[in-house]
């Protein structure tokens, strides 16, 4: 059994940091006995310590008791954790300080929807921040979604504040708040952004983080409407009034790059999604959805590149067909490839490939917007959306288990 102890944090105008201590001593029997054949050997119990948290480049942070409670447990309580891609899928967390109840019952709910059992070992306490919100408050990565809601709120006269995790992020928007991730983990990404504290928080993501597994896939607690409308409701009771979005969440990523090259082209000049001839699957993803609308990729994808990252795609797809990553997190993304590449199988780019591209890969769902994920969007956005593409004509509930048929 895995205990997690979290001290207290430490906060001042530039830094929020957070360090734990993993102690992996046994508790069942089996474990016991393990643990004494250790220490026969002359072996210790597991001990190590997880630092997270970040440093606030150009502004002071805005500190509250309640983000204490909230931060560390939607770390430690996801995927994206301690223990994430091991062998535990169970662990105690206990708390040295105390923390709001009503935000350890909400992450241990959310860690059994990530597939983790969770029991937080505190003393609690119920309060309400009652923290004022105003405004329009986006979280930017730099890559294709997020520069897309910049250019969408601009247009439509909600220029937000932009909080961002490095500067590379942002070289052509001055006035974006940066921060340094002391771990690189996406809570560290995330929650400056939530602690601006605007009345509407908006993330970047696309289709894929949308898709519901049981248990969730690792993206869909930051990427889907449904579950940033919980985080919006566990804040709400609170006191802290924020609605959190995904507005490009309804949109395959070849859509969310059309739009952002064809509308917003100063944007898209800046675009960080990849690295410059990066080997890796990401790279052609990027690559495919600008083949797919006849953009230039050679800036990040050269020719050579492109050509070995496709012929390894379609060996392994073909291969494998249901591998889709860890709990299928890529199965949405992996689906638009394969699509893309069906469709653009003329392409003298693709000549080696073509005659292994299955029938099966066609996939005109890609062209679609998919409002179902997002039913209560706001309608600015889905203006702007539908001068690209339109609706799918048949909505599926968004309550169910969806996924995209091929």
């Amino acid at each position: 059994m895995l205990t997690i102890e979290v001290a207290p944090p430490r906060k001042t105008d530039t830094l929020y940091e957070f360090r734990c201590v993993l102690d992996a001593r046994p508790r069942t029997v089996r474990e016991v006995l393990r643990g004494a054949r250790s220490l026969l050997a002359g072996r210790s119990f597991r001990r190590s310590t997880l630092r997270f948290g970040f440093e606030a480049v150009n502004y002071a942070i805005r500190h509250d008791a309640c983000w204490d409670s909230v931060y560390p447990l939607m770390y430690l309580t996801r995927n994206g954790g301690p223990l994430f891609h091991t062998d535990r899928d169970e662990a105690t967390i206990v708390f040295r300080y105390p923390i709001l109840a009503p935000v350890r019952d909400f992450y241990v709910r959310r860690a059994a929807n990530m597939g983790l059992r969770i029991e937080v070992e505190a003393r609690v306490y119920d309060a309400r921040a009652n923290l004022a919100t105003d405004g329009h408050v986006l979280a930017f990565g730099g890559g294709k979604d997020s520069r897309l809601i910049l250019g969408a709120l601009r247009e439509l006269g909600r220029a937000p504040t932009i909080v961002t995790a490095g500067p590379g992020n942002v070289p052509d928007l001055p006035g974006a708040l940066v921060t340094k991730s002391l771990s690189g983990v996406l809570a560290d990404r995330v929650m400056p952004a939530l602690m601006r504290l605007g009345r509407r928080f908006y993330f970047g993501s696309g289709l894929g983080e949308a898709h519901r597994r049981s248990p969730w896939q690792q993206y869909f607690d930051w990427g889907s409407p449904r579950a940033l409308r919980e985080l919006s409701e566990l804040l709400g009771g609170l006191g802290i009034d924020m609605h959190a979005d995904a507005p490009a969440s309804v949109l395959p990523y070849n859509l969310i790059q059309r739009i952002l090259f064809e509308r917003y082209p100063d944007l898209y000049r800046h675009q960080s999604s990849v690295g410059k001839d990066d080997r890796s699957e990401k790279n052609l993803h990027v690559a495919l959805c600008k083949l797919h609308h006849g953009i230039p990729f050679d800036d990040h994808c050269s020719g050579t590149l492109f050509a070995e990252l496709v012929g390894e795609f379609v060996e392994h797809q073909t291969g494998s067909p249901r591998d889709f990553g860890f709990r299928d997190h890529r199965e949405i993304i992996n689906r638009e490839m394969r699509a893309i590449l069906f469709a653009k199988r003329s392409d003298p780019r693709l000549a080696a490939v073509r005659n292994k591209i299955p029938e099966e890969w066609e996939g005109p769902w890609i062209d679609y917007i998919h409002t179902y994920v997002a039913p209560q969007l706001d309608e600015g956005f889905l203006r702007i959306y539908r001068a690209y593409a339109d609706p799918v004509e048949e909505t599926p509930s968004p309550d169910a288990v969806w996924r995209i048929q091929v």
